[in-house]
């Protein structure tokens, strides 16, 4: 399944003309996802974080793109924030407003556990890469 959602997001960024994108997923993301044995789950939430590179002039869909790829694994989070910066930069409160539009179901999803302890939540996010529980 790893190969078919690379294969999909490949044709995706070619057939839009981003033929260094395209190529840099195939020959170097793919092989390290499997190296580190992401194998199937990754491919999901990288193939929305895709469809929202391809989509950055529609900010609506790129962001409904970005929330459910944050549903997904929650780390897209951090490459979404590239997203969100540019968005309101380029359209100032009105972007902001389409941000909040396309992560309902992102909110929908995570808030909860957002809430109940956002210490934690944040902390797992990101900084669980970084140690070891023992």
């Amino acid at each position: 399944m790893h190969f078919i959602m690379d294969g999909y997001m490949f044709y995706r960024l070619y057939k839009k003309k981003f033929y260094g994108s395209a190529i840099g997923l195939w020959i170097i993301a793919g092989p390290l996802m499997v190296l580190f044995n992401f194998i199937t789950f990754i491919s999901v939430p990288m193939m929305f974080l895709v469809l929202a590179y391809l989509n950055i002039d529609k900010m609506k869909r790129a962001t409904l793109y970005l929330g459910l790829g944050i549903c997904c694994y929650t780390y897209i989070a951090i490459p979404a924030l590239f997203f969100f910066v540019y968005y309101i930069k380029k359209e100032k409160w009105n972007g902001l407003k389409s941000i909040i539009i396309g992560l309902i179901p992102a909110l929908i999803i995570i808030g909860p556990f957002l809430a109940w302890d956002p210490m934690t939540f944040v902390s797992d996010l990101f900084l669980s890469q970084g140690y070891v529980n023992e």
